[in-house]
């Protein structure tokens, strides 16, 4: 701006009478008021005196529209009337918290009693300013019967001291404890067995030892309602969750410890413990815990490497190798059948085999075999757990259905390896098949023995198609038909954008310069 055009505002500002300082001035009034605006200054903290009045104004009975067995919603209801009683006597303190806390009962009495309390927050802590216990009733709180009081007091609940369960529950999503009272409600209303009776499960207090979790001090009370009243709580005692790991026939003892550690690893336990799986050092049996448990056979202590800035704790668990169980597998294509046990392979294995009539293996095993047979059959055989191709952990019995037209006197089976290799195994005849023993499995072939210039490839019962016989590396390679590409090239998107905003930027540059010489 020029001289001139500076002495020109100063005009219009003294036509209206108005100073510069007083436009400053009217400026930082402007702002504080905006900043109180959006800044509202916060609630006057009150005093332990006046809070303790505030709740003289809460009754020391308060009749709740819920039933008993709802009594986890009686809270925020009472929070809700609390605020209510408080707005009608002209009281109305949002920042002040409210809690009211159903007490933790261990009997029936003080199940009606809630501690009701208000203060602050301050970051995770909350300061209590006045607290007092109000009694509650239910909607239904007046309907009980002797009958019903009487029915449930007759129930009997043991304690099972120990449960065992699948290391999968370290995988439960949210508080582990919610989960442990979840399941032992649902463990004890089965034991009931009454759709009548609902039970809740309260702990007292308990720890989670590595894997092994566990109720301490207070032990587990059982809250007992029927028809949606609560009747009785019931003190059970400790309870523990032992994990239970169940080890296939198939590893060995010297194997075991790895096969634990890999499935604690597994587990979800790092979620509580860093590195838990990582830091065990042994896995030894028997229990040296000063807990009352029963003689639980196969218990096993996993002993775990702590440090100060890692502390792990050592954990009680279960260890189970499968029982030996028979299998038996065939497959249908080919009608080949294996029989085993669970010591030797997984209880799901199944056999798969497929027939080989060309390709890579068929010359590699026509080459093997060179005119040492008159005829032979190849077949791809694996043995398929998970989806997956495993070797067996022993010897497995295979038996093979003898082609039409072999001579028994004169069959035999081979087991060609991918380098030609042959490996000839003792066999028997028996109802139409040859049988033999393995411990590995890739490509097998039966033949018959004896000279011929040309092997050829035995007759089976079904014809392949011959669209299926044929090699894949035989197959003429089509070449793709290039197509002039005829789509319009819009570029790339972005580099548009950008080039076009540097253009208006240009522009607009330019128009405030001419602007500016112009006033000048």
């Amino acid at each position: 701006m020029t001289k001139e055009f500076l002495r020109k505002e100063e005009k219009e500002m003294l036509k209206l009478n108005v100073k510069p300082k007083s436009i400053v001035a009217l400026v930082a009034v402007l702002f504080f008021i905006g900043f109180l605006w959006t800044n509202p200054v916060s609630a006057v903290e009150i005093s332990n005196e006046q809070a303790e009045e505030m709740l003289d104004m809460i009754p020391d009975e308060m009749e709740l529209d819920l039933k008993e067995v709802d009594y986890k919603k009686a809270g925020n209801l009472i929070e809700n009337n609390v605020r209510e009683i408080w707005k009608e006597n002209n009281i109305n303190n949002e920042e002040l918290q409210i809690k009211a806390t159903v007490n933790v009962y261990v009997n029936v009495e003080l199940f009606y009693k809630v501690y009701l309390s208000i203060g602050y927050n301050e970051g995770t802590m909350f300061h209590t300013l006045a607290s007092k216990d109000i009694t509650v009733s239910f909607n239904n709180t007046n309907d009980k019967s002797a009958e019903e009081e009487n029915d449930v007091k007759s129930l009997k609940f043991e304690n099972p001291k120990y449960i065992e369960m699948s290391l999968d529950y370290l995988k439960q999503d949210g508080d582990i404890w919610d989960w442990y009272k979840e399941y032992m409600s649902d463990y004890y209303e089965k034991k009931v067995n009454d759709s009548s009776v609902k039970i809740e499960t309260f702990v007292g207090a308990g720890t989670l030892e590595g894997v092994t979790l566990w109720t301490t001090e207070g032990g587990v009370f059982l809250n007992i309602f029927k028809n949606g009243k609560l009747y009785d709580v019931k003190e059970i005692g400790d309870i523990i969750i032992i994990p239970v790991i169940n080890i296939p026939n198939t590893i060995t003892k010297e194997k075991m410890n790895d096969y634990v550690i890999s499935e604690i690893s597994k587990s979800g336990v790092n979620k509580y413990w860093n590195n838990y799986a990582e830091n065990i050092v042994d896995i030894i049996p028997g229990c040296d815990w000063d807990i009352d448990l029963p003689s639980i056979p196969n218990l096993y202590t996993i002993q775990v490497k702590s440090t100060p800035s890692n502390p792990l704790p050592d954990s009680i668990i279960i260890i189970n190798k499968e029982e030996t169980k028979e299998i038996t597998s065939t497959d249908t294509t080919t009608n080949i059948k294996l029989e085993t046990t669970t010591d030797v392979v997984p209880s799901n294995t199944k056999l798969v085999a497929e027939e080989v009539k060309t390709g890579k293996t068929y010359t590699i095993v026509e080459e093997a075999l060179g005119n040492s047979v008159s005829k032979f059959v190849i077949y791809d055989i694996n043995l398929m757990n998970n989806n997956a191709k495993i070797q067996p952990n022993g010897k497995v019995k295979i038996s093979l259905p003898v082609p039409s037209g072999y001579d028994t006197s004169k069959i035999t089976v081979y087991r060609v390896a991918d380098d030609g290799t042959k490996t000839e195994y003792e066999t028997k005849v028996e109802n139409g098949y040859i049988i033999f023993e393995t411990d590995h499995f890739s490509s097998y072939v039966v033949a018959e023995k004896g000279t011929s210039n040309e092997p050829a490839v035995a007759e089976t019962k079904e014809e392949t198609p011959a669209s299926e016989t044929t090699p894949a590396e035989e197959k003429p390679v089509s070449t793709p038909t290039r197509k002039k590409d005829d789509t319009p090239k819009t570029g790339n998107p972005s580099r548009n954008i950008v080039i076009y905003i540097s253009a208006v930027a240009v522009i607009a540059t330019v128009v405030i310069i001419k602007k500016h010489k112009k006033r000048v």
